[in-house]
């Protein structure tokens, strides 16, 4: 069975919170990293990922 995870993408500083679609595209900068949460996001670029 598979197990459901939300992402939750909080905003220093400005209290906003974004919860991405699946299927959306994620943009981080290059001192980010995503690692650990590769069965949420599949990478395609460096700092380009695609939610599941």
């Amino acid at each position: 069975m598979a197990t459901r995870v939300t992402l939750r993408l909080s905003v220093a500083d400005s209290g906003m919170c974004i919860y991405p679609k699946p299927g959306g595209m994620l943009f981080i900068g290059n001192s980010e990293t995503l690692s650990g949460i590769t069965d949420v996001v599949k990478p395609l670029l460096p700092t380009v990922f695609r939610l599941h």
